[in-house]
């Protein structure tokens, strides 16, 4: 019995156990979350979507997921930027597949606190909370950042 429970735990803590993938590269192949940022121990990090803005990013994280065969989740996602390390907050990046064919697809985005990003991303991705609501909250905030008190 006790086996049983200890499988369903781990299992359910490998679920919820964050898992940053960090992309230094568009033609590299991700298998597991990172571990250490590329180039912490040697040259500075640079990332491929810097000076670009969300909708490139977007395009770019799915040309890439698609062309490396990178299981990540392209629908939702992070963005460490300028203001990052100011505001301890991330841009959550939604992508949503276009209304019609033809179109492009529709990137929405909300700033939100390091502390719940990623409890967000996984929420977000079962429907709860949505973007509007998020982005209705940080109108409502001071810095436009999403915080949970």
């Amino acid at each position: 019995m006790s086996t049983i429970y200890e499988a369903a735990e781990a299992e359910r803590n490998a679920y919820y156990e964050p898992s940053l993938v960090v992309i230094g590269s568009l033609t590299t192949k991700y298998a597991e979350a990172t571990t250490v940022l590329p180039g912490h121990d040697t040259d500075m990090f640079t990332s491929p979507f810097v000076n670009q803005d969300n909708y490139e990013v977007a395009r770019l994280l799915r040309k890439m997921a698609q062309d490396t065969q990178t299981d990540v989740n392209t629908d939702f996602f992070i963005i460490l930027d300028s203001r990052t390390m100011s505001t301890s907050s991330a841009v959550l990046v939604e992508v949503k597949d276009p209304e019609e064919e033809g179109d492009d697809v529709v990137v929405e985005t909300v700033r939100v606190d390091l502390k719940i990003v990623h409890g967000l991303v996984m929420s977000m991705s079962i429907g709860k909370p949505s973007m509007d609501e998020l982005q209705d909250i940080a109108k409502r905030t001071s810095d436009g950042v999403v915080r949970w008190k």
